[in-house]
């Protein structure tokens, strides 16, 4: 969405604060005072006092917590309206342009457009400076109209070019934030990553560190010492090609067919941080590699998307025989 059609966030313009909330009562006070001093020579002072009454509800209903609905929304936008109506009551007494009523409550129209309702915020100013001119030409005094007609076409004016901007701005944070959010995805999975390398290793390391440190120690290596190193090796590589299938049952049934002389392969093509793999699934395989008298057998987990889960291939120089484990349902 372009920022010309995004209302901005409450965060972004602040007008739901409650500091908000206290210098719009606060402003609308200093107009009420300021009005004070001069209603004892109005000739109308009820409908000023009405007027101001008015204001102070448009107040209230633009800076609530979220943007003002449709009730809130007739309130402001018909404040400037009204005020300038409660003004021209008095004007038998002092010019219109000396109301502070009639250009205060043109703010709250543009602050509408702040909160996203810039339709709404258009009307307000439209419908003050009809009531203004309308006045004007039926009083027949159309000379107080035009200065007093500025303050809301620049409040409109300003009120957009907030709204559009802090639109801009909302685009910005938004997408500092998901880019934000990427990188902290980033960081975490290598630091996933990380830890499932270091897991890894410290296994490889009580597994290797025994019979390693005793070759560094000078300890004598005979028969049994040659197959536990032989064993090792064998261990360490299944465990880095294919650590989900150097699991029990069927890491048992592999060291039992090596010492048959049948070479052993496992390998992991599927995703080998994965879950591990059913139990059912490695003890149908650990039966395969048990009845394999001599020879081949490689055990391969398949990549995702095939229709079996893994394979036992045995191959005994007369004969190759292929076992599959079909893909668990969900």
């Amino acid at each position: 969405m372009s920022a010309a059609g995004r209302a901005p966030s409450p965060v972004l313009t602040d007008l739901a604060a409650p500091a908000a909330v206290v210098a719009g009562v606060f402003t609308w006070a200093t107009v009420a005072a300021n009005t004070a001093l001069g209603i004892a020579a109005m000739p109308r002072p009820a409908v000023l006092a009405a007027g101001l009454a008015w204001a102070l509800l448009g107040v209230l209903a633009v800076t609530r917590r979220h943007p003002p609905g449709l009730v809130g929304s007739v309130v402001v936008a018909s404040s400037p309206t009204v005020a300038a109506l409660a003004a021209m009551a008095q004007t038998s007494a002092v010019p219109l342009s000396s109301v502070a009523l009639v250009q205060s409550a043109s703010y709250l129209g543009a602050l509408l457009a702040v909160r996203g309702r810039v339709r709404e915020a258009v009307l307000a100013a439209v419908t003050q400076a009809a009531a203004l001119v309308a006045w004007g030409v039926a009083t027949g005094r159309v000379a107080q109209v035009p200065p007093v007609l500025v303050m809301p076409a620049l409040a409109l004016v300003l009120g957009v070019a907030w709204w559009r901007m802090l639109g801009r701005d909302a685009m910005v944070v938004e997408r500092e934030t998901h880019t934000q959010a990427s990188m902290q995805v980033q960081r975490d999975a290598a630091q996933l990553a990380s830890a499932r390398a270091a897991g890894r290793l410290a296994e490889i390391a009580d597994l290797a560190g025994p019979p390693l440190r005793r070759l560094v120690r000078g300890d004598p290596v005979d028969q049994d010492g040659r197959v536990e190193l032989v064993a090792v090796e064998v261990a360490v590589r299944d465990l880095v090609r294919a650590r989900r299938l150097a699991t029990e049952p069927l890491s048992g049934a592999c060291t039992r067919a090596r010492r048959r002389a049948v070479r052993v392969v496992l390998l992991d093509d599927g995703d080998p941080d994965g879950p591990a793999l059913p139990a059912d699934v490695l003890a149908r395989m650990a039966g395969w590699v048990d009845g394999v008298a001599a020879g081949v057998a490689t055990i391969r987990v398949l990549p995702p998307g095939r229709e079996a889960l893994a394979t036992v291939l045995v191959e005994d120089g007369a004969d190759v025989v292929r076992h599959e484990v079909g893909v668990p349902a969900a």
